[in-house]
């Protein structure tokens, strides 16, 4: 039986990265990957397209809530053991995904790859943190953000080329073959055993987590539709009210808390998770409306706006590696600096766009926001891993991983919910004359222009933290 790694005990470092690489790749693209397949998923079941969202809003919800718990879990009985099991279910659960015969299926066997898929983003992290020196640790680190910024981007390529090809099963067939190579790479490791621990189950805080993260998601992502004065959205709203102080109180007070907040005490850690929610946030905003201008404004096919976005990937996927190895010797403060500096310059640039912006500068402007992504988030990560005792690598990846998925989730609904309050104001504006008529250039652009100001105005908070951030020497162990 696979054990959890102890610090420069796995023979092979570099194959439990691969193993690691290999989840974390295919659990992130399970989202980017399958939103192509809706289409024809939704013609094959005859459902709808409130149905068929679902199929995403599933595998977003269980992941978002299963995070800090499968982290925690990693803690108690190793992080990679239950990585590797994750590893395993996804897979599992991909190729069942694949033998559907209707959405209720779908949605039950898509739930089930989400639970394994959280426990892979989960622990992934702390894997690779335990088996490598702690003067690699940002280098591998910034590979593991180039992963997951390939796997975002070239997701809906992939599933395209899959789809068209072979029909929608194949984009989680797809799974199945990187999935059983990442188990096959367990075998030629070898891990030195770690005592498990007596697993104690914070049962009152992962249910209160349940709620309060669940609550926040659903009504995030469906408010826009409901509208956020709907019944629904304010029952969401409410019990994420209520749920979430409750879930804080209860942590503070068990004896065995499945999130332990004193790891908030540690300024660089407050500090970093603070950033990292902040710099998905205010980005997230970008990737959600950026085709909307490129449309409806400059007039361009879907298939060139996509080409147009892939900058912003590229750059994050060059410069991902190149900041983590920095901050093996530069430490993690001044990278972190740089690279929230120029996320806030790349979203100010944003605020110039008009109908006569020319392709070159739209490219310059999102290669600028994704090497500030890039050079941010190497570092934060570093920071978050290095800041943290052994026993706590888990939780903390999966902390981290939980930020980064309410980072996304807020920027979507805070940049969508603004940016048509803002347009029905510049509509207002215009006189009656105006309303009814869509996103034309002279309330779009207006629009558009402010959601932008607001994300730099998150995204300038996030610079401020960076500034407050404690050192994190690249060459220091991580402690006790």
């Amino acid at each position: 039986m696979t054990s959890f790694p102890k610090e420069s005990s796995a023979t092979r470092p570099w194959l439990v990265f691969a193993i690691a690489g290999a989840g974390i790749f295919l659990a992130t693209s399970g989202i980017s990957v399958v939103n192509v397949a809706l289409p024809f998923i939704t013609r094959d079941f005859h459902a709808d397209i409130s149905t068929a969202q679902w199929i995403l809003l599933v595998y977003l919800l269980t992941t978002s809530t299963l995070l800090i718990n499968f982290g925690r879990l990693g803690d108690l009985l190793g992080s990679y053991r239950v990585h590797n099991f994750g590893l395993f279910l996804f897979t599992l659960f991909s190729f069942l995904c694949s033998l559907s015969t209707s959405v209720g299926m779908l949605l039950g066997f898509r739930t089930l790859q989400a639970v394994g898929g959280a426990m892979v983003i989960a622990n992934g992290p702390a894997t690779v943190t335990s088996v490598f020196p702690a003067d690699q640790r940002g280098r591998v680190l910034g590979l593991q953000i180039t992963l997951l910024g390939i796997a975002l981007s070239a997701g809906p390529t992939i599933g395209g080329l899959l789809i068209g090809a072979f029909g929608w099963r194949s984009v989680f067939l797809y799974n199945v073959p990187f999935g059983l190579g990442g188990l096959l790479l367990t075998r030629f490791v070898k891990i030195a055993p770690q005592e498990r621990k007596k697993i104690q189950v914070d049962l009152p805080g992962s249910i209160l987590l349940f709620l309060s993260i669940g609550s926040f998601v659903l009504a995030t992502n469906r408010a826009r539709e409901w509208g956020w004065s709907a019944p629904s959205a304010l029952l969401l709203l409410a019990v994420f009210l209520i749920s979430a102080p409750a879930f804080l109180i209860t942590e503070m007070l068990s004896s065995r808390p499945m999130l332990d907040l004193r790891l908030f005490r540690n300024r660089v850690f407050a500090l970093a998770q603070g950033g990292n929610f902040i710099a998905h946030l205010s980005t997230f905003g970008v990737i959600f409306l950026m085709p909307f201008y490129l449309v409806h404004i400059l007039k361009v096919s879907a298939q060139v706006s996509g080409l147009l976005l892939l900058p912003l990937t590229i750059v994050m996927i060059v410069l991902g590696p190149v900041s983590g190895f920095l901050s093996d010797y530069l430490g993690t403060k001044w990278l972190s600096v740089l690279g929230m500096g120029l996320l806030c310059l790349g979203l100010y640039s944003l605020t110039s766009l008009n109908e006569s912006s020319s392709i070159l500068g739209i490219i310059l402007r999102l290669a600028l926001l994704g090497g500030g992504r890039a050079i941010y988030g190497s570092p934060n990560q570093s920071a978050t891993m290095g800041s943290v005792s052994r026993e706590r690598l888990g939780v903390a990846g999966g902390i981290f991983a939980t930020m980064r998925h309410l980072g996304n989730i807020s920027g979507l609904a805070l940049s969508g919910s603004y940016f048509g309050a803002r347009l029905a104001f510049h509509q207002q504006q215009q006189g009656p004359a105006a309303l009814g008529q869509g996103m034309t250039e002279s309330s779009f652009l207006p629009a558009f222009h402010d959601t932008f100001y607001l994300c730099l105005w998150i995204a300038s908070a996030g610079l401020l933290a960076a500034l407050f951030q404690k050192e994190i020497d690249g060459h220091a162990v991580i402690r006790r």
